[in-house]
């Protein structure tokens, strides 16, 4: 089984994810998993495992809504005509402040679709020149 574990490094990088990541791999699941910065990894071997995964964990943390990373990877991921099984695990969030964007998720959520549609026209008017 591959799976994919998706994080924001710099809440989870070091802690919960280091030990789901030794739990799944001492029970034999290969998992695509990088402890090193996000904005370090190659876009294509990230995109390749994606999809390659038959099982994408979202590790939904406190300031997981602030990663554009983490939120590309999610959004490439339901791009792709067959969609693997989506695994959210909630780490010191509530589910429904998530859900809802309530709470003090809410303000990321709002911060980051603001970024995300300025990269969006950014990305256009490059594609122009």
């Amino acid at each position: 089984m591959e799976l994919l574990v998706n994080f924001c490094n710099e809440d989870t990088g070091k802690s919960f994810t280091v030990h789901l990541h030794k739990a799944l791999t001492d029970h034999g699941i290969s998992t695509f998993f990088s402890p090193t910065s996000q904005q370090q990894q190659q876009p294509n071997d990230t995109q390749r495992a994606i999809e390659k995964c038959e099982v994408f964990v979202a590790v939904v943390s406190p300031i997981y809504a602030s990663s554009f990373f983490c939120l590309d990877q999610l959004s490439y991921l339901l791009t792709l005509p067959r969609t693997p099984v989506i695994l959210p695990v909630f780490y010191n969030v509530e589910p429904s402040h998530v859900c809802w964007q309530k709470g003090p998720s809410r303000e990321l959520f709002w911060i980051t679709e603001l970024r995300m549609g300025l990269m969006r026209r950014q990305c256009r008017g490059g594609e122009m020149l």
